[in-house]
């Protein structure tokens, strides 16, 4: 993990960095490199917090009430508080730490009252307004992106896999380049929170689950059916649904592809099976696609393929992290 200080630029100092970026000259990395020189700064602007910055121009520069040495649009009547808010979400999300609205409310409504001394009735702290603030301030709920939190982006192994993906898969044009990967659906997994007047005692997570295969390309214009792993041949609520057991090839309108295992996880056995159908599907086509996946063991398969070019089966710490760029 990087114990990089967070750098944090001023309204005004964002203003010109998005009069410089309209400029067409620099990359986010040379625009980086930029603001550090001109605001005279310890250490390049990260290309999240120039991207972060982009994305709000739009607000940056509609904000008629702009403090040159302020770090927040002063459109409310207390910007103490969004600066305070601000550095706290950097600070967990540099210690890679979770926050959530409540722990948020939380902790501003204790600075605004031991800090500040701002009377109880002057704020409401309600949702609404919490969410005017994360619209100030440009944040908002993000998922967290699975293993690749834990990877060091700047390591040399990791550098050198994101440079062998480019490379390899530099032929393609975007809409070539397909992704295929797992998730578990635990659908007996109880909720984790509860209305009640006093605390409870939680129930136990249950394990059931289906696995479910997704496809997609990099410019998202193609989707291919969900594959569905369950434990039984036959499950009962597909009495009434019989389309969803349809075995069919890509391209077809039916709901989802079944298959089923031991403990409803992928098998070599059926991921071979798909990749095979999918191979035909494009192939009629006229297409060929480089298809990405993760080096698990289900994903290794010797059959002769036409049509779908699997470049290689990367790591995936550095494959996770491809993606999330993507």
């Amino acid at each position: 993990m990087s114990n990089n200080k967070r750098v944090r630029l001023s309204i005004s100092q964002k203003i010109e960095l998005l009069d410089q970026n309209a400029t067409g000259q620099l990359n986010q990395t040379e625009l980086g490199e930029w603001a550090m020189k001109k605001f005279n700064l310890d250490q390049p602007l990260a290309q999240q917090t120039i991207s972060n910055i982009l994305k709000n121009a739009e607000t940056l520069y509609s904000n008629v009430n702009v403090v040159k040495n302020s770090k927040s649009p002063k459109t409310t009547r207390y910007p103490q508080l969004d600066d305070e808010v601000e550095k706290f979400v950097a600070d967990m999300n540099n210690s890679n730490l979770p926050v959530n609205r409540d722990s948020i409310l939380r902790y501003v409504r204790h600075i605004a009252q031991v800090k500040y001394r701002i009377p109880g009735k002057e704020i409401s702290f309600s949702s609404g307004w919490l969410t005017k603030l994360f619209k100030r301030i440009g944040v908002r709920s993000r998922p967290m992106y699975g293993e690749s939190a834990s990877v060091d982006i700047s390591s040399e192994n990791i550098q050198n896999e994101l440079r062998k993906i480019e490379e390899l898969l530099e032929p393609y044009d975007p809409v070539d380049i397909m992704n295929f990967d797992e998730t578990g659906l635990y659908y007996q997994q109880p909720p984790r929170r509860t209305i009640c007047s006093e605390s409870l005692g939680g129930l136990k997570k249950s394990k059931t689950r289906l696995t479910v295969g997704l496809l997609c390309n990099s410019d998202g214009s193609y989707k291919g059916h969900p594959v569905v792993i369950g434990q039984h041949k036959s499950p009962k609520c597909f009495k009434t649904r019989a389309n969803l057991l349809s075995m069919t090839a890509i391209g077809k309108k039916h709901e989802v592809e079944y298959h089923y295992s031991t403990n409803a996880w992928m098998t070599n056995e059926i991921f071979t099976a798909y990749v095979k159908k999918l191979d035909v599907a494009f192939g009629r086509q006229n297409g060929k696609i480089a298809l990405l996946l993760d080096n698990a063991s289900v994903h290794k398969t010797k059959i002769p393929l036409n049509n779908c070019r699997i470049p290689t089966y990367f790591k995936h710490d550095s494959y996770s992290i491809y993606k999330k760029s993507e």
